[in-house]
């Protein structure tokens, strides 16, 4: 499809970017979320800069990917054990 540019904003400053098109919309979606945890975090807690926010922002993201991928890994041990049981069976 091509590059595009586009604009996102995160903790107040605005970002221009240039992406792939089939991106663009899971990028502003990204921000978006961004935006909101930001949002939260300077609810419930004291801070003294938007860098604060963004590290516990970055902070929570991190252990979220992390633990996707360790359920990631989790789930293709226990296919890869399936399929092989389904093999022993129809092999027989």
């Amino acid at each position: 499809m091509g590059e595009i540019s586009i604009k996102v904003k995160i903790a107040d400053r605005p970002y221009k970017l240039l992406v792939d098109a089939e991106d663009e919309l899971g990028i502003v979606k990204a921000s978006e979320l961004i935006g909101a945890k930001i949002d939260l975090y300077a609810d419930k807690y004291a801070y003294k800069d938007f860098q604060d926010l963004l590290a516990m922002v970055l902070l929570e993201i991190a252990v979220e990917k992390v633990r996707n991928e360790n359920q990631h890994v989790e789930l293709e041990k226990q296919l890869a054990e399936k399929l092989s049981s389904l093999s022993e069976i129809f092999t027989k």
